[in-house]
């Protein structure tokens, strides 16, 4: 079966492509009638990540979609150099998909812009579709145990990121203070949020790792600190990332 993408919004696709890169160097993308979307873990799964954006902002189809697509590529770096190859203001795909149950998986799509055509191939559905069902991710990102919140600047994230190989641990710590919250490592020690405050001491420090940081788009942050895991929501796009804490004792 052929599912002709009419039109597709090259700035919206890439950015799906490349928020999905930071988690592995395969890419999966289940499509449905109002949304497409990405829910993955790294193989340890220790962090998780969502992210939606409304279906007719990527895409725009001959005919309505009936089942959720699921297209995996075994390399997302080249699909997003072969959409680079193309008009963008002019692509368009056919999708060829089998059926499977209540859902429709692609084994190939192929790209054009009226010029130029490129196949590519989908990752075989034997080699397993890496995603989380809805109600894994509504356990992941889930609140009950939260101790605090605050507020990450994507200014803070870009700065620590390239702040946290100057020493060789491989944990950094979050706690807040009468100061407000900090970001910290042996070496440094940063406010990130001043709104935020406790009375002394402050609360306990809480570590993950520095690998982390990473996998987070460079955007600002909603963070929820929760007894295990941090929770961050970005006030920008419908990314939402958990990452586990360390275990120190």
């Amino acid at each position: 079966m052929i599912i002709k993408a009419t039109k597709i919004s090259v700035p919206n696709f890439q950015s799906l492509v490349k928020r999905m890169l930071l988690m592995d160097s395969s890419v999966y993308i289940n499509i449905d009638q109002e949304n497409t979307y990405s829910n993955v873990y790294i193989p340890s799964k220790d962090v998780v990540k969502s992210y939606s954006v409304q279906t007719p902002d990527v895409f725009q189809f001959s005919s309505p979609i009936e089942k959720t697509i699921k297209m995996s590529f075994f390399s997302g770096q080249k699909l997003l150099s072969s959409i680079a190859y193309f008009d963008p203001h002019n692509l368009s795909a056919d999708i060829s998909v089998f059926e499977d149950g209540d859902e429709l998986f692609a084994d190939k799509i192929t790209l054009s812009d009226g010029r130029l055509k490129i196949d590519l191939f989908c990752q075989d559905q034997s080699l397993g579709f890496t995603y989380l069902s809805e109600d894994q991710v509504g356990r992941a990102l889930d609140k009950s145990s939260k101790e605090f919140s605050f507020t990450f600047p994507r200014e803070d994230l870009i700065r620590i990121g390239s702040m946290l190989s100057m020493d060789q641990s491989e944990l950094f710590q979050i706690y807040a203070d009468s100061e407000g919250v900090h970001i910290k490592t042996e070496v440094f020690d940063l406010v990130v949020d001043d709104k935020v405050k406790f009375d002394e001491p402050g609360t306990e420090p809480k570590s993950t790792f520095k690998s982390f940081v990473s996998r987070i788009d460079k955007e600002n942050y909603d963070v929820t600190v929760c007894s295990s895991k941090l929770i961050l929501d970005s006030t920008e796009s419908a990314t939402k990332v958990a990452m586990n804490l360390a275990i120190t004792e």
